[in-house]
């Protein structure tokens, strides 16, 4: 199964990178998508199948359901099969899916869905904190922020 921690250092660089003051969530969404063009991707040359190799990563695929080796491999399959679509049928120059295209690929790097988390109130967040106790389901510790980390 690939790295993800190499995908979420560089897309938190490239996060990082913005400055917050000056960009809403959704202007900060669409920039996501600009390291896609950073750099020109290095010919792949010609493609052999393997049927019992993930087709995103090439690792082993045991599943019967599924040619991919991890729902990781699956969704960024799926991102690139809805980027290349936008960009051959023109609805990548649509400010909303832009904004939608960015969301996925800042999922996908591992950075969550910060906009979905932008549209709750603060007096919500501290609902659902309390709710859940206070405290964080995956470590224990005190909860402060909201995540998606197992919402699925």
């Amino acid at each position: 199964m690939p790295d993800q921690t190499t995908h979420h250092d560089g897309m938190a660089k490239c996060v990082a990178s913005l400055p917050e003051t000056s960009l809403t969530i959704e202007d900060q969404a669409r920039s996501v998508l600009g390291f896609l063009f950073a750099k020109p991707s290095p010919s792949l040359g010609v493609i052999v199948a393997r049927p019992s190799c993930c087709p995103n990563c090439d690792s082993p695929a045991t599943s019967t359901r599924s040619p991919y080796c991890s729902a990781y491999c699956r969704e960024v399959s799926a991102f690139v099969r809805q980027f290349r679509h936008g960009l051959n049928e023109g609805s990548i120059l649509n400010e909303g899916r832009q904004v939608a295209l960015g969301q996925k690929l800042w999922h996908i790097a591992g950075g969550g869905y910060p906009l979905r988390i932008s549209l709750i109130s603060e007096k919500d967040k501290l609902k659902i904190i309390a709710k859940k106790g206070g405290l964080c389901e995956v470590c224990g510790a005190s909860a402060t922020v909201l995540d998606n980390v197992g919402s699925g």
